[in-house]
């Protein structure tokens, strides 16, 4: 137990202080290709994700995985409006600006192979867009594409190092679509997840993990921050339950460093005569993003960057039948967190869907 704790403290040591980076491009996506079934769970990945689901999460767990994995999986984010609200020189609240946030949709594939005496490698696609299908642009010319996309390929290797021990790390190329100078912009980069897992018992894990360490994209633009957002995550699980009726499982993340407020997740699951599943979570996370406000008196908009919120109940259910497992989970959106003089309004609230399949051949 001494050596595995030992070494998440090293890891925290040394991932913490270059994750407090300001200046950096958000690629958050890359954050959700995770399985509906770890996000009807609060969204906790470190110690829960084996086989295809640990690619982009936790590649240690490819480790854990014995046979065959495909997991298909689907995020889907409805459009949001946050209106930002200041006083007038009546002191009376009137809108300033809003925030028109596309919807988005993510599709992904993962594939695990069974485990070799060289270990485990899983590979991984991915497609993220936003905004609506175009199909001719302003010039009359056929463009048959999103306003913005990225296109993710990766490949990732799991290793079981003896005693419930587990190293992996997982390597993606990304593509991204990106608006620059009022031209839509090619640009390249690539970035990696490196992941530990420690099966303490049949009960019990651990994990930790350094993700999107990455190349800086290669964007021109003096206006575009190009190093990627990093994140570092501890995390544990823990089979409290384990019955022929019924098994019962809790999992919970951190995300330090803690600059701008404590970001964690936790959730449970219940699996009853393992067919039916229930997942309840909570979600904490704030993170910056940079959006395009509307500044309604000046009639334009522009790019700013903020923290935003996503807080609350995450939920879920699931089927097995034989090899294979069907999932849905819903998820809070985020929300800009309000500065001082401010107050935010959001219309047309409504939940993130995700769906996940699982198949173990």
């Amino acid at each position: 137990m001494k050596i595995p704790f030992f070494c998440l403290i090293v890891l925290l040591i040394i991932c913490c202080p270059s994750l407090a980076l300001e200046n950096t491009y958000p690629v958050q996506f890359l954050q959700k290709l995770t399985s509906a079934e770890n996000l009807g769970m609060g969204g906790g990945i470190t110690a829960h994700s084996i086989g295809a689901r640990a690619l982009n999460n936790n590649p240690a767990g490819l480790a854990l995985n014995n046979g065959n994995e495909l997991f298909f999986g689907s995020y889907s984010t409805p459009r949001l409006n946050a209106v930002v609200m200041k006083e007038n020189k009546n002191e009376d609240w009137e809108d300033f600006g809003i925030y028109n946030i596309e919807p988005t949709e993510i599709e992904y594939i993962n594939y695990s192979m069974p485990r070799s005496k060289i270990g485990n490698i899983g590979i991984g696609l991915a497609y993220n867009h936003s905004g609506r299908f175009i199909r001719v642009n302003k010039e009359g010319k056929a463009v048959n594409s999103f306003p913005q996309d990225d296109l993710v390929i990766g490949i990732g290797y799991g290793l079981d190092l003896g005693k419930g021990l587990s190293l992996g790390v997982d390597v993606k190329s990304l593509r991204s679509k990106m608006p620059i100078d009022g031209k839509n912009k090619i640009t390249r980069a690539y970035t990696l997840n490196l992941g530990f897992m420690h099966q303490i018992s049949d009960r019990a894990r651990l994990g930790a993990v350094m993700r999107d360490i990455g190349k800086e994209i290669s964007v021109k633009s003096p206006e575009k921050p190009r190093k990627i957002n990093k994140s570092f995550l501890l995390g544990g699980m823990f089979n409290i339950r384990n019955s022929q009726k019924s098994s019962i499982n809790i999992s919970a993340d951190i995300n330090p460093p803690f600059k701008d407020g404590v970001r964690y997740n936790v959730g449970t699951e219940l699996i009853y005569v393992k067919r039916l599943i229930l997942r309840l979570g909570y979600i904490n996370d704030i993170q910056n993003y940079e959006d395009s406000l509307y500044n309604i008196d000046k009639d334009l908009y522009t790019d700013l960057k903020r923290l935003w919120i996503t807080k609350g109940l995450t939920v879920g259910a699931g089927v097995r039948f034989g090899d294979a497992e069907l999932n849905v989970a819903r998820t809070p959106h985020r929300k800009p967190k309000s500065t001082k003089g401010e107050k935010i309004r959001i219309e047309d609230e409504e939940s993130i869907t995700s769906l996940s399949f699982i198949a173990r051949f």
